[in-house]
């Protein structure tokens, strides 16, 4: 599944497990995808830093939503909605004729999908999502936090 992955987006996948492991959860959804995002650097994680999305934020949302678990879990999975999202992106990017599935793809996906733990949190958050999807677009250098508008 991962092979026309690019390299940014198969670090960040990694990092969700890493994430998973690290909140001893038992599978890898969309808010661990977050959180990964949110722990390297890359042009999504400026994006949502000028939204005041945050790494610890983040994951203090989650924790307050899903706790921690109670045992480190080798094992993963995905859930149902962040492997559908995975797979969508592949055909999104099949369709348009793209050697690679990168990132920004698959956070839109995410974020076209219109539920998760991590939409949910971006909504408690109050960010604009509609705005959050734009800025993915138009990308980092012409998004400024005076510009960014919240619900």
């Amino acid at each position: 599944m991962f092979s026309n992955f690019s390299l940014e987006l198969k670090k960040i996948i990694n990092g969700s497990k890493k994430e998973m492991v690290l909140l001893k959860h038992s599978y890898i959804g969309t808010e661990h995808f977050v959180l990964s995002i949110l722990k390297c650097n890359n042009d999504i994680k400026t994006i949502l830093n000028k939204f005041g999305v945050t790494y610890d934020l983040f994951r203090n949302k989650i924790i307050e939503n899903l706790g921690v678990g109670e045992d480190i879990n080798s094992l993963f999975v995905f859930t149902p909605l962040f492997k559908k999202i995975l797979e969508d992106s592949i055909l999104s990017s099949s369709e348009e004729k793209n050697d690679y599935v990168d990132l920004s793809l698959v956070f839109k996906m995410m974020l076209d999908e219109g539920e998760g733990v991590a939409f949910r949190i971006f909504c408690d958050l109050g960010v604009n999502i509609d705005l959050l999807y734009d800025s993915i677009d138009i990308g980092i250098n012409k998004v400024s936090s005076n510009s960014l508008l919240f619900d």
